[in-house]
């Protein structure tokens, strides 16, 4: 009672607490937008700039800390939650930034069961700016602060009354005022903005909720009249010719980042680091690959790859790996399905665990017979800097095929060995092609190099690859791509890409499409061992290559296949946010007025598919 008697008691706490409830919300506000912006002075221009947005995120973060005030009584915990799981989103999302050229998506949030695994990944490449620091340590000092207040404010029991009633009414009003919140986060920006675009505009934590907000809000475009018309349309479609009988093996190889990296200025090489890929390239089909990615996400590449799906079409927190409707996967159109209907055994393989992109669950019902992952490697499988090499991945392949010699085998395999990080010693040091650089400095140039080490395994893995398919009197088709460029930050706001000259800036949102085009593009070569004339080089998308396939090897399609090459092949090649390719390669941020029609009936098509009645390609039309 003594020590209650002597601490000293500011006097009107009501006020007191009233302000920091006040200022707390508009302090949280402040140091997120710093972690986005990386400086001060463009953080109060922010303000002045995005008044409404600012209002709205401090009105929602005031009710959450008058709520928490109410129920425990303590001003550092109003702060230190909110602002605690704010900052928290937002160093994510800078970071995710930083290290692959988006922020956090809607979409990001399927992973979220694997965050550990993926943290994993990006740990070695994080560094904590001045402005990233300065916000943290405000942070930190004014939660400390608010201790020390609350030491010396005695809340009545009137007033704590008083901000429980209001704190119910907050709660009660929530439901009513959703819709509320909603309009405006739609009003913002009336939906001309992607979410990289929101998020740079707004912060992360406002951002998502604009997006969110859009998508709620959004009404299905599909009308059952333009159903029933694509379903109509598809018995105009020519009568497709018998399989051939002798149908090739096929091999998927979707190669870890693998791009030309003698495109990048500003470097010169000892030697070729793709020796075998060059090659091949000149006497087979070959030619740039258009990723829906960059420097990240392998298994949204692959699936739009195996379905033919543009994912863009998705709801904007959905991913092709995260769907959630009943039997959505056993009637998505599948590439495997396509060849297991034409007699193939079918088989998935990826030289790393199956804890990413929902991989186990999906393929056994996708049209794969096998979905196989490192469990399923030799134990004295080769590793190289840290995951199993591109050699053992290899001896895998050429081990599945000899175990299923004698009928068509369509196999999808996915590399690991050059995935990120790059650090210098991912390899030990250890040096396969010598490099130069007068740009870069020489941390930068070690983490190049690292990069290149990785390449230059990739390559050779697929001239023994090759050598060995050469010697088998079966048909063999083998497609080999890059999934997206590789992950080269080498600092805050600075990529390898920007510093040789070959992006503008490493703010993915500034790209003009021509350039984003760029930065998306890696390299595939499709090889056989039967064909004695190939198909000309032509530019590949992960929409189309999958089909491009169907086509080349004969095989009857499915009414969606045999649609999508009808109708939507001669038209476009890529769709993703700020960016469509034509099928001549053009560039453009939206879709063309001339090809708005065709693309709605894509839109429409996807839509029926994945979220409505499957009226156009439902199984019984299959």
């Amino acid at each position: 009672m003594k020590e209650k008697k002597e601490r000293k008691i500011l006097s009107h706490p009501a006020a007191w607490v009233s302000l920091f409830l006040a200022v707390i919300p508009v302090g949280i506000v402040a140091l997120t937008q710093l972690i986005t912006l990386q400086d001060w002075g463009q953080t109060l221009q922010w303000f002045a700039s995005h008044p409404e947005a600012a209002i709205l995120e401090e009105v929602v973060i005031a009710a959450l800390c008058v709520f928490i005030y109410a129920v425990s009584g303590k001003l550092w915990l109003s702060a230190l939650i909110p602002g605690g799981l704010l900052m928290a989103l937002t160093l994510v999302s800078y970071y995710k930034t930083v290290i692959n050229g988006t922020p956090l998506l809607l979409r990001d949030f399927s992973l979220a069961g694997q965050f550990w695994d993926i943290a994993g990944y990006a740990l070695p490449q994080i560094s904590v700016s001045a402005s990233t620091a300065a916000a943290l340590v405000c942070f930190f000092l004014g939660c400390t602060g608010l201790v020390a207040m609350d030491l010396h404010v005695v809340v009545t029991h009137r007033l704590r009354g008083i901000l429980g009633g209001a704190a119910g009414a907050i709660c009660i009003a929530a439901a009513a005022f959703t819709p509320t919140f909603t309009a405006w986060a739609v009003a913002l920006d009336e939906g001309w903005m992607t979410q990289e675009e929101r998020i740079a505009e707004y912060g992360a934590a406002l951002g998502l909720y604009c997006t969110y907000a859009h998508q709620e809000a959004a009404v299905p475009l599909s009308e059952l009249s333009d159903l029933d018309r694509l379903r109509a349309e598809l018995e105009l479609l020519p009568e497709q010719e018998a399989s051939p009988e002798d149908l090739p093996t096929v091999i998927f190889l979707m190669s870890e980042s693998f791009f030309d990296v003698t495109k990048l200025p500003g470097v010169t090489f000892s030697e070729d680091p793709i020796p075998v890929f060059r090659a091949l390239a000149g006497e087979h089909t070959s030619g740039d690959f258009l990723s829906n990615t960059y420097c990240g996400g392998t298994g949204w590449v692959e699936m739009e790859v195996l379905t033919g799906i543009c994912s863009n079409f998705l709801k904007e927190s959905d991913t092709l790996t995260s769907l959630s409707g009943e039997r959505v996967y056993e009637e998505m159109p599948s590439l495997a399905r396509e060849f297991q209907n034409a007699g193939y055994h079918t088989a998935f393989l990826h030289a790393y665990t199956s804890e990413l992109y929902n991989r186990a669950e999906i393929y056994p019902v996708f049209g794969f017979d096998d979905v196989l992952f490192m469990d399923s490697f030799p134990s004295e499988a080769e590793n190289r800097g840290g995951y199993l090499s591109d050699s053992a991945l290899t001896e895998k392949i050429i081990s599945l095929y000899e175990e299923q010699k004698g009928e068509p085998m369509m196999l999808y395999a996915v590399s690991m060995e050059n995935h990120q990080p790059y650090s210098p010693w991912k390899f030990g040091g250890e040096t396969a092609v010598g490099m130069e650089s007068d740009v870069l400095t020489e941390d930068e140039a070690a983490i190049l190099q690292s990069y290149v080490t990785g390449l230059y395994d990739a390559d050779r893995a697929l001239g023994e690859l090759v050598d060995y398919f050469e010697q088998q009197e079966e048909p063999v088709m083998l497609v080999f791509f890059g999934d997206h460029l590789p992950s080269l930050g080498v600092s805050e706001g600075e990529t390898i890409y920007s510093r040789l000259g070959y992006s503008s800036t490493a703010v993915t949102t500034d790209w003009e499409p021509e350039e984003l085009a760029k930065m998306l593009s890696t390299d595939y070569l499709i090889w056989t061992n039967y064909e004695e004339t190939p198909a000309p080089d032509r530019q590949e998308s992960c929409t189309l290559l999958g089909l491009t396939v169907l086509n080349r090897i004969g095989l009857v399609c499915s009414p969606y296949f045999d649609w999508l090459s009808g109708y939507i092949a001669p038209e476009m090649l890529l769709y993703r946010p700020r960016l469509y390719v034509d099928a001549q390669g053009t560039a453009t941020r939206e879709i063309p007025e001339d090809q708005a029609a065709i693309m709605q009936d894509y839109y429409n098509a996807v839509y029926d598919t994945l979220y409505g009645e499957r009226v156009i390609f439902g199984p019984e039309n299959n």
